[in-house]
């Protein structure tokens, strides 16, 4: 199974070979929406989505090198960057409306299944700082989108 770095850096590459830059995000949102974590089969946090988002830029911006393979090159030109800038915002929009879906279908799933919302929490006490840090990223997030507009 690929790392978070692993995927970030072909998405990059992906993004920068596709002519068509709203299609190259598109194909972004769905592999980053689609992803699970490997032990529990749920859809990994935003704050890994945003981070997998941010690696993407900084890889486009070259402010960190790409992981390539023998003899590959990969040619960034001023409007790869300058495009991706411009949809990075769309891309996080996606995702976070995406996770949002995600969320409220599980919601609506615990309560059709006469599970309390407090009961499903109190499973996971043991990992408030996760918890924490995702909602402080979502509130971060909303405040950045409230700025912008």
């Amino acid at each position: 199974m690929a790392t978070l770095f692993e995927m970030s850096n072909a998405l990059a590459k992906t993004f920068i070979h596709t002519k068509n830059k709203k299609y190259a995000a598109k194909i972004i949102i769905r592999e980053v929406s689609s992803l699970l974590y490997s032990n529990t089969k749920q859809p990994v946090d935003y704050a890994i989505k945003f981070t997998m988002i941010k690696v993407i830029s900084e890889l486009i911006n070259g402010n960190r090198p790409f992981q390539l393979d023998q003899g590959e090159t990969v040619l960034i030109k001023q409007t790869d960057i300058l495009k991706f800038s411009k949809l990075q915002h769309y891309i996080l929009q996606e995702l976070w409306a995406r996770d949002e879906l995600k969320a409220n279908e599980l919601h609506t799933e615990l309560n059709q299944s006469n599970v309390s919302v407090t009961t499903f929490t109190s499973h996971f006490n043991g990992i408030p700082k996760t918890e924490t840090a995702s909602q402080t990223t979502r509130f971060n997030f909303i405040q950045s989108i409230k700025k912008k507009k």
